[in-house]
């Protein structure tokens, strides 16, 4: 289980721009090639990303990959669900867990587990990435935890997740 997040004035840049900016970018851009190529290359594709995202940014901004991993499950509906852990989040809104959803020929959607400020609520926020760039939050889980994160993504789709 991860822990809470501190509290910071800005998170870390690395951490930060690869989870809410390059890949829902990337996904958007090309769903089926993102899914196809985690399919493929898993974790060593989403490591050679992150990498090229610390690569522009200065040395004492670059964070290590420890922990990024990625699975992909397929729901009953023929919905793909590509679930990635990222590196722990150490301030907000640093994601906790990433999720690319897609469906042909038009279910395509973008969200994460975010950790929050410290406060009276610690749960984390379920947060949604639109193709807009706009982020919505969409509820909250009990804990920083993949099976209830996928649960919440599977409550907004409508959808029944698989065990």
């Amino acid at each position: 289980m991860h822990r809470a997040a501190q509290e910071s004035p800005v998170s870390r840049r690395h951490h930060y721009f690869f989870t809410h900016r390059v890949l829902p970018a990337v996904f958007y851009d090309n769903p089926q090639n993102f899914l196809f190529v985690l399919r493929r290359d898993g974790t060593d594709a989403l490591r050679a990303s992150w990498e090229r995202v610390g690569s522009d940014l200065d040395q004492n901004d670059r964070l290590s990959a420890v922990g990024l991993d990625c699975e992909v499950r397929e729901l009953v509906d023929r919905t793909t669900l590509a679930l990635i852990t990222l590196p722990e989040p150490q301030y907000s809104p640093e994601a906790h867990f990433a999720a690319a959803v897609y469906r042909a020929p038009a279910l395509v959607r973008f969200f994460t587990l975010e950790s929050r400020q410290p406060g009276p609520d610690q749960r984390p926020l379920v947060c949604e990435w639109l193709q807009s760039g706009e982020h919505q939050i969409r509820g909250v889980v009990p804990t920083a935890d993949l099976d209830a994160f996928v649960r919440s993504v599977c409550e907004q789709l409508g959808v029944v997740p698989t065990a």
